[in-house]
């Protein structure tokens, strides 16, 4: 009798998950009535493509669907190279919709989609090996007592990586007063471009422009290019140097200091560890002296450690950077060191 009993509790349970996975899968529904479940892999202009357990891959005409439904969230290009995320549908008149956190957007134009993909696979879009990861971080910090002080930090950055390919857009800033004085306002911001070869072996090319009004810096543009070598590339460190040639291009806010324009070499220094399973070390070193004035240089440092936080994609930051300037403006401190904390969200 029990063992009746187990063996009903059992069926009962199978067919339950049964019915679960069911409910799960993506929906088609077809213009002549037909209801097809699976899993959707892709969505373009022209087909469907839906992975089933009793058929495999089916491609079916993008004509002949009347709705889509999906249980899991997939990604979308669009033609005009914009992305999307979250769970597809359709609307009662056939309009492709996708569910996103920011509520849900209507595709009215089907020839605007380009493909669609699911979360957490490879980008069609991109040669394959290549993905994108995009970082936003934010810190504030304060002091009352015998002086009051306030600073807003903040930075963001977006990374296409690849086999042999590195592309990094990057910006940060701060704003801060002390004693209803500021004391820190700065902005700056970036692309860095580089290419693997023969293993270790690299060239790059990158940009950057820069404000800071606290060191009287109006404008502060430096292009620059050359050779880098890795001494070790793995998953867990990697140690770079760069050397080249760039040039740099410095206005300042005082109108009794004359504007800097100067060919300059660039050197670099980039190590980063992961210390254990959860922390990571990072620290860049840029060093740029002036190719007719050795004595004319201008330097930049950042160290920081990373800890992950409990909530997914979040980690705190904690670090100090660095500028220095041989030969700053007028009543103008050589060195600026700013110690911060982050909080970053990472996708």
């Amino acid at each position: 009798m029990f063992g009746n009993s187990r063996l009903c509790a059992r069926v009962v349970l199978l067919v339950g998950l049964l019915l679960a996975s069911g409910a799960m899968a993506d929906t088609l529904e077809l213009k002549g009535g037909d209801h097809l479940s699976g899993t959707i892999e892709s969505i373009t202009t022209g087909k469907v493509i839906l992975a089933t357990a009793y058929a495999g891959k089916l491609t079916i005409d993008r004509s002949v669907v009347l709705r889509i439904s999906t249980e899991q969230p997939v990604k979308m290009a669009m033609a005009n190279g914009d992305h999307l995320a979250g769970r597809l549908g359709t609307e009662t008149n056939g309009t492709l919709t996708i569910e996103t956190a920011y509520g849900r957007l209507q595709v009215t134009n089907a020839m605007a989609l380009a493909t669609t993909w699911l979360a957490g696979a490879p980008d069609p879009t991109l040669p394959p090996g290549y993905s994108w990861k995009y970082g936003i971080a934010f810190d504030l910090s304060g002091k009352s007592g015998n002086s009051r002080s306030i600073l807003f930090g903040g930075a963001a950055d977006a990374i296409m990586s690849g086999p042999d390919t590195d592309l990094k857009f990057y910006t940060k800033g701060a704003y801060g007063k002390t004693d209803n004085s500021v004391s820190d306002n700065r902005l700056l911001g970036g692309v860095d471009f580089e290419r693997r070869f023969d293993g270790n072996q690299s060239w790059y090319v990158r940009d950057e422009l820069q404000r800071d009004d606290v060191q009287g810096i109006r404008f502060r543009n430096t292009l620059a290019g050359g050779y880098g070598y890795y001494f070790f590339r793995q998953e867990e460190r990697d140690f770079r140097i760069r050397t080249g040639l760039g040039h740099t291009y410095t206005a300042y806010t005082d109108p009794l200091q004359t504007d800097e324009s100067s060919m300059s070499i660039d050197t670099g220094l980039h190590y980063r560890e992961q210390l254990g399973e959860k922390a990571l070390w990072l620290t860049d070193i840029i060093f740029q002296p002036a190719v007719n004035n050795f004595a004319n240089y201008y330097a930049t440092h950042e160290s920081k450690v990373t800890l992950p936080l409990k909530l997914p994609n979040l980690s705190q930051e904690f670090g100090l950077s660095n500028q220095y300037e041989s030969q700053p403006g007028a009543v103008k401190q050589k060195l600026d060191t700013t110690y911060f904390t982050r909080t970053r969200l990472a996708w």
